[in-house]
């Protein structure tokens, strides 16, 4: 069995709810980790944590602190660069499943709470994706960030998502292993947060200040890497509700959270 390590993280506001990440060889990583933890000593940096160093100023414990917008720019500009260079990882993907808050409650599916339905919503397409996109005898080492709210999230709805989906395609059953680490220790998980919260931001922004310019991050790590990325809006999930209860009418057993694994969605 041949495993490929995913770096996932979470990023969410009032618009958007991402789950996102980067996928490679272990021995792309291992290429990619030196250059990272030269750029954190470079720029005396305690880890890069994107929305942390953006909003230095409105968060009241923030490690950056003081850092001018150069220092900003400088950062983001260093671990985009490593994460674009060809030589670094060649197999380098960005993997992401993302949500719109609003489509999601417009839509009238009924889960325990908000919360819990994106998550789990999150989770499965997630699961799914890895499943059927990648080729079979591989198999997925998932590791995400020890914080206290990420990892409950994870195991709120990352295990009850991987037993429904095994449930649903168990054809499709793949070796998938969770863990949890420190970001400052384990170097790819800043680079999950940094893509996680480029794609967040941008679909937001997207919605909110359509006239608003992407990001030169963002711009450049999409430009610069393949992606497999779902994102479900308004109209995806107005489709997706009229796919269930089409289903439901002919006696299909079509359930919702089928019919959004099935659904591609669009990539932002």
């Amino acid at each position: 069995m041949v495993m490929i390590d995913l770096y996932c993280d979470e990023s969410n506001d009032n618009t958007t709810y991402s789950l996102a990440g980067w996928i490679a060889s272990p021995t792309s990583w291992d290429r990619i980790v030196p250059h990272w933890r030269q750029m954190l000593e470079d720029l005396n940096m305690p880890e890069f944590h994107a929305a942390e160093i953006v909003g230095r100023d409105t968060i009241s414990d923030s490690r950056f602190k003081g850092w001018t917008f150069d220092q900003e720019v400088e950062a983001f500009k260093r671990a985009v660069n490593i994460l674009v260079e060809p030589c670094y990882c060649a197999d380098l993907k960005a993997v992401g499943c993302s949500i719109s808050v609003p489509g999601y409650l417009a839509s009238g599916i009924k889960f325990a709470d908000e919360q819990d339905g994106i998550w789990m919503l999150l989770f499965v397409k997630l699961f799914y994706e890895l499943a059927t996109k990648f080729p079979p005898g591989k198999g997925f080492n998932l590791m995400f960030d020890e914080r206290k709210e990420v990892r409950d999230d994870v195991n709120n709805y990352a295990y009850q998502a991987q037993n429904i989906f095994q449930k649903v395609h168990p054809e499709l059953r793949k070796t998938i292993t969770i863990g949890f680490g420190k970001s400052q220790e384990i170097l790819p998980l800043q680079t999950a947060d940094l893509f996680s919260y480029e794609w967040r931001k941008r679909i937001t922004d997207r919605r909110e200040r359509p006239d608003k310019k992407a990001r030169v991050s963002y711009t450049r790590l999409r430009a610069g890497r393949p992606a497999l990325l779902h994102h479900y809006g308004d109209e995806t999930f107005r489709e997706l509700h009229s796919v269930e209860e089409s289903a439901e009418k002919k006696g299909t057993g079509l359930g919702f959270i089928e019919a959004f694994m099935l659904h591609k969605g669009t990539e932002d």
